[in-house]
């Protein structure tokens, strides 16, 4: 697997992480709930005019379908910082005026969270980017980020690390977070004092640290449950699937590491 890391190919680079974030409205259960509105004709071309508003497609919110992601994946790569468009006119092609609408928000507004990281100056975090993978790693520590540790780590009690995709995240924590995640959902308390509590655990974009924040405040019981089921003494996967209810992503699934 090839790493690249910022300005040192050899050992990470800290660079400041926004960690605390500006929190958004919770999520309301009715809007979570929406489901994708599909349109079932493919557009060859059209303008940026012609391209509606991601959150309000169809009257109602729409949100990223997997089945989206699908289609416009081979059509995205990381160049550099950013997440970008690499054939315009052949992604297109292959959807549908409100999927390209979904598709280009979702890029923009990740781009956003990934650029705002990494021009925080609060807290250090330490970024991997793997062009092969299409993804940007973000560690709590240079030796977390280290690939000898980790390999080491995922066979013991697991990792703890956010990966960006373009259209959201995957959140690995090792046991020991796992089960720090579950104390501060059981936990409870307002948003502000769950995400100080949060902080410290989960690296990369702040707007990760305001989603699991709302999802504690949502259903910290169903949360706790997942946490416990899935993890098997090497902590868990959380995958984070953005949506355009709010800035933030849901929760699409929980896993063993």
């Amino acid at each position: 697997m090839k790493r690249i890391l910022l300005k040192n190919v050899t050992k990470p680079l800290i660079i400041t992480g926004l960690l605390a974030g500006s929190l958004a409205s919770p999520l309301s259960t009715k809007a979570a709930e929406t489901s994708p509105i599909k349109t079932s004709n493919s557009i060859s071309s059209y303008t940026t005019s012609e391209i509606p508003d991601p959150r309000t497609i169809g009257g109602t919110v729409s949100d990223l379908s997997e089945e989206t992601i699908q289609k416009a994946d081979p059509y995205i790569k990381l160049n550099g910082f950013r997440f970008e468009i690499t054939d315009n006119t052949a992604l297109q092609q292959v959807l549908t005026i409100d999927e390209y609408a979904s598709v280009s928000a979702e890029l923009s507004q990740m781009n956003t969270d990934i650029n705002q990281e990494l021009l925080d100056e609060e807290t250090p975090t330490y970024q991997v980017f793997t062009p092969t993978e299409n993804t940007i790693s973000f560690y709590n520590s240079a030796l977390e980020a280290d690939p000898v540790f980790e390999e080491q780590a995922k066979a013991t009690k697991g990792v703890t690390k956010v990966v960006s995709h373009w259209w959201g995240w995957n959140i690995y924590l090792n046991d020991s977070d796992t089960k720090a995640l579950r104390n501060i959902a059981i936990g409870g308390g307002t948003l502000s004092a769950i995400s100080v509590k949060l902080a410290p655990i989960l690296p990369g974009p702040g707007a990760i640290v305001a989603l699991i924040a709302e999802i504690i405040t949502i259903s910290a019981g169903g949360l706790t449950a997942l946490l416990i089921e899935n993890n098997e003494g090497k902590g868990v996967i959380l995958r984070l699937n953005k949506t355009f209810i709010t800035p933030f992503p849901a929760l699409t699934w929980v896993k063993p590491q």
